[in-house]
């Protein structure tokens, strides 16, 4: 950054004003229209924003207001109105008045906080691995409901979709931290993908069940199985690179849920494939 181009932020004035103030969609309709310019706006970006308003979600304490300069032209704030008309719902927002014309220069380009962010704030110990796992159970919800068809498709959540399934964070916390030790084979499954979907193979994850930690744990060591075993077939798979990646996520949850599913049924397996284009099969429930 070059120092000699930043400019000196201007002292507030006695015209500026700042309140808490109900925006519906027509007012932001009109904000929006009195816009003194703006960056190209970021459709995922106000999509995300309208999803957590419609979900009851948006909170508008902490976050910059919208503000306007002395003209009363929107000078900050297109994303947040933008995702008001989307959603068609008034929501509370913090508006300044009488700001600087250059006000978007004084903004910080900051990062926003993540799940993760949230979680560990809150407390949760591996907040990131059970972010990422929240993801994983909230796709694999939607694929159940026939919405998406892949893992991939778990790019197109929302973060309001993801945080309502971390609402049981305290429950996936324990999946998380039983599934951690498998965690140094460093095998194409991640500890956040297993987590995730044991968990989401549970009827009721307020506790874990034996056969889930049983399969968790052949899993991890490999110790007393052999050809056939649901779990030696599948840590046989985990040995190859080519799954690694997120092109291969929805192959890898393919044979994870054929290795669980035959593990629980009883069921020999003697060779362990997915294809591209195959569905996950439906998951066998503990």
């Amino acid at each position: 950054m070059n120092i000699a181009n930043i400019r000196s932020v201007p002292a507030a004035t006695e015209a500026m004003s700042y309140a808490v103030e109900i925006v519906s969609p027509e007012i932001a309709s009109a904000w929006l229209a009195s816009s003194a310019g703006n960056r190209r706006l970021r459709v995922r970006h106000i999509r995300n924003l309208a999803s957590e308003m419609t979900a009851g979600q948006w909170h508008p304490h902490g976050g910059s207001a919208v503000k306007f300069d002395r003209n009363g032209r929107l000078v900050d704030g297109h994303h947040r109105l933008s995702a008001v008309v989307a959603c068609g719902r008034a929501v509370q927002m913090h508006v300044l008045r009488g700001a600087d014309e250059n006000a978007q220069d004084y903004e910080v380009a900051g990062i926003g906080w993540t799940n993760a962010d949230i979680l560990e704030r809150k407390g949760i110990k591996y907040s990131s691995l059970v972010a990422s796992a929240g993801k994983v159970v909230t796709t694999l919800r939607v694929i159940e409901s026939g919405r998406f068809q892949s893992m991939q498709s778990g790019n197109n959540l929302t973060p309001a979709e993801i945080r309502s399934t971390l609402g049981e964070c305290s429950d996936l916390e324990h999946f998380v931290k039983e599934v951690f030790p498998y965690g140094k084979n460093r095998f194409p499954i991640s500890v956040s993908e297993l987590s995730g979907f044991v968990f989401f193979a549970h009827t009721n994850p307020s506790t874990i069940n034996p056969k889930a930690s049983e399969f968790i744990r052949l899993l991890t060591f490999g110790e007393n199985i052999g050809t056939g075993h649901p779990a030696f077939a599948l840590r046989g798979r985990m040995l190859d690179s080519n799954l690694r990646g997120p092109l291969r996520q929805h192959s890898r949850f393919v044979m994870l849920a054929k290795s669980w599913n035959a593990f629980l049924e009883f069921r020999q397996i003697i060779q362990l494939k997915a294809t591209a284009d195959e569905s996950i099969p439906k998951v066998v429930k503990v």
